[in-house]
């Protein structure tokens, strides 16, 4: 048996009771806690709370991305711990079930993947994604090596979750499944698959038909406008170095190398360039780069294997929120409960700082990211998505998008200006607040 046959076997016993991989999970888990949770994983998890108290999504609530997730999202929300504990608690579980079903000698590296490299953008769907199609990846080069497979059931459906959260990640499995299509027959993994995706259509037609009816076109109107800082030039950057680096890869590293690229391609086709974006296609890049080391290359290779492998994990960091600091200063000494909103079409004005400090959200969408487009879309959106009447509203922008009669001004400052109701607040007709849980 070669080198590369003996690293993708499955069913290897080891005689050790604990797996290092695991064992350093559990270990690092309180470190995990620590990691600041950014603010669309936070907005997730109150979607979730809202679904709880019978909010209906893409009606009551106004998104963008498809429903999977924010039902995923549920379940965390019920437990009733604070939001960051469990988005971290989930992706620990993700994380285990995942090193539990990829090869052993393989989680260590797959570890470093999961828990290091996406760091700044922990807790986010590509970094979901990135845990739970490894299994899937590595299943499929272990078909394309000839080897023994386990659990093929199990990681297709663990796998579809992963896909499934959108729509460009279904490259993946296309790109896999048409290289290994030479055996011409169905396999566990593939059906678990295709069901899952089946299942998921029907689902949303059933129970989220809006998404179809309204939000979709929404997205093709007006989300494309939106662009941030673009990290898109590194990556190709990173990807020809780590191509230079698997010149002649093993067929296991071959296969991750392509899942790298087709993440790469649904990266490129979603237009933004964001880091969160990303996370699989560095992720897998730095497995493919992970396992050709394993193999103990020559020095020269394994030096290029090493730097470009280093840098998979750039950017590097944790969540920092830019307007915290400045934004705590006029939300300073209002009770919890108080209602909150800010005039923004960027989220992370708010958020995650309405969360942290347990206040009520008065408006059915994140931001006014519509108003990128133009001033009198912002004021529609406002109009139409504000479901009472705030105690504080922050402007970061145009004074005149919302009407401020009642408010008297609270505070200035560099980028932001406050207007406090003094008088009780007034709620407005729709049918979220009956639901609402702060």
């Amino acid at each position: 048996m070669g080198r590369e046959e003996q690293l993708t076997v499955y069913n290897v016993r080891s005689r050790k009771r604990i797996d290092p991989a695991l064992a350093l999970l559990l270990a690092a888990f309180p470190l995990l806690l620590l990691i600041p949770i950014g603010h669309d994983q936070i907005w997730t998890l109150w979607i979730g709370r809202q679904l709880l108290g019978g909010a209906q999504l893409y009606r009551d609530i106004i998104e963008v991305n498809p429903p999977l997730w924010f039902w995923m999202a549920v379940p965390q929300a019920a437990i009733g711990i604070p939001s960051p504990f469990a988005i971290t608690g989930f992706c620990a579980a993700a994380i285990a079930l995942s090193l539990w079903l990829i090869p052993p000698c393989y989680r260590l590296p797959s570890l470093a993947a999961f828990a290091l490299l996406p760091l700044l953008d922990f807790g986010q769907r590509e970094h979901f994604t990135l845990i739970a199609t490894a299994p899937y990846v590595f299943l499929i080069a272990a078909r394309a090596t000839g080897q023994t497979v386990r659990h093929p059931l199990i990681i297709g459906v663990f796998a579809a979750f992963g896909f499934a959260l959108k729509p460009h990640f279904a490259l993946v499995p296309i790109v896999l499944e048409l290289l290994i299509w030479s055996e011409r027959r169905l396999r566990p993994e593939t059906l678990a698959i295709a069901a899952c995706a089946i299942l998921y259509a029907a689902a949303v037609v059933l129970f989220a038909p809006e998404y179809l009816t309204e939000t979709v076109p929404m997205l093709l109107e007006t989300y494309g406008q939106i662009q941030g800082p673009s990290i898109l030039p590194f990556v190709l950057i990173l990807f020809a170095v780590g191509g230079l680096a698997l010149l002649r890869p093993s067929r296991t590293a071959l296969m991750l190398l392509c899942a790298a690229l087709a993440y790469l391609l649904a990266m490129i086709l979603q237009g933004k360039g964001w880091s969160y974006h990303s996370v699989p296609a560095r992720g897998f890049l730095f497995l493919a780069l992970a396992v050709e080391l394993m193999r103990r290359p020559k020095l020269v290779q394994a030096t290029l294997l090493t730097v470009a492998a280093l840098l998979c994990f750039l950017p590097t960091g944790v969540y920092r929120n830019p307007f915290r600091d400045e934004i705590e200063q006029h939300l300073m000494g209002f009770p919890r409960g108080t209602s909150v909103y800010a005039v923004s079409d960027n989220p992370m004005v708010a958020w995650p700082m309405i969360e942290d400090r347990g206040f009520k959200w008065a408006s059915r969408q994140m931001s006014v990211w519509q108003g990128v487009a133009s001033r009198e879309a912002a004021r529609q959106v406002i109009a139409e998505s504000m479901i009472r009447k705030p105690r504080l509203v922050v402007l970061h922008g145009p004074s005149d998008l919302i009407s401020l009669d009642g408010y008297r001004l609270h505070k200035r400052s560099e980028r932001f200006v406050s207007y406090v109701r003094s008088a009780r607040p007034v709620f407005l007709s729709s049918p979220v607040p009956r639901h609402e849980r702060p």
